[in-house]
């Protein structure tokens, strides 16, 4: 089969379909033929190796797992010893590592079936933007129903999803985002939106349980150069997955504004004490 390695850091260009063999399935795993993959920023961190501190972790030279792709939708192809909630046949989605590539060995707990309703393409758009929403709001932020959430960069994939998940845990939601993306965040059920290329939303005096902070709160100078970034590297990776593609591995980029606005490492800012709300300061989002 062939598969997206990144055997040294740098840019997507070096990045091309590699003949492998197919993964042993091994207990508690379970072999997913690829129908879809979705870029992250986590993609884009990875091959790069940046910020530098991804290459204490992943390899100082290249990545030690050579694998590139965290998301995927497709089909049962195996299943290994143990795994009883899964048989070859259904339709999957979830997380792993080196899914862009024809097949993926997952981990048993790490895919749930498919909703019919669902593409093979939206399904892959879903696992890491939508994890690192519910993570960051209910498992770090512990936003209770009537807390008041400021979601900084509610337009892209993360932010997109917390908006989402903020409502259905019963949050009052302030969104941020650039022009461009309003309309879309108002149909999102946010309570208000405000457009962070006209306002300050760090000098309107309101005051927040839980921010979620989606973008890098560096500027918009900064945030521009690393959108910038951030697109050339996904237009040149389908550049190097187009052989692939063509053998059943489609590529969706996920997040109404594509990966220019996606963190998969979304900072989280907490007031100091839970009992009140304090007033938003600049200083506070650091």
């Amino acid at each position: 089969m062939q598969a997206i390695l990144c055997h040294r850091y740098g840019p997507a260009s070096h990045l091309e379909p590699t003949e492998v063999p197919v993964p042993e399935v091994l207990p508690g795993r379970i072999l997913v033929r690829v129908r879809a993959a979705s870029v992250n920023a986590y993609d884009w961190h990875r091959v790069l190796g940046e910020p530098y501190f991804v290459r204490l972790v992943d390899g100082f030279r290249g990545p030690k797992n050579p694998g590139v792709g965290a998301d995927v939708a497709g089909v049962v192809e195996a299943v290994g010893e143990g795994v009883t909630e899964t048989r070859p046949g259904d339709e999957v989605f979830g997380m792993s590592v080196g899914t862009f590539a024809e097949a993926v060995l997952v981990s048993r707990d790490a895919v749930v079936a498919k909703p019919a309703n669902l593409s093979f393409e939206q399904a892959a758009a879903i696992p890491l933007a939508a994890t690192t929403a519910l993570q960051g709001l209910r498992d770090k932020g512990r936003l209770r129903a009537g807390e008041r959430v400021l979601v900084h960069g509610a337009a892209g994939g993360v932010g997109h999803f917390a908006v989402q998940i903020a409502k259905a845990l019963g949050g009052h939601v302030t969104a941020t985002t650039s022009a461009a993306g309003l309309d879309l965040v108002r149909t999102l059920g946010a309570d208000e939106v405000i457009d962070y290329g006209r306002e300050d939303f760090t000098q309107l005096g309101r005051r927040f349980d839980l921010i979620l902070d989606v973008l890098d709160m560096e500027g918009a100078a900064f945030t521009d150069a690393a959108s910038q970034r951030r697109h050339d590297f996904a237009g040149q990776l389908f550049h190097s997955l187009m052989d692939a593609a063509r053998r059943r591995c489609r590529v969706a980029l996920d997040g109404q504004k594509g990966l220019g606005h996606r963190d998969g490492m979304g900072r989280i800012q907490k007031p100091r004490s839970r009992s009140r709300s304090q007033d938003l300061d600049s200083s506070d989002l650091v």
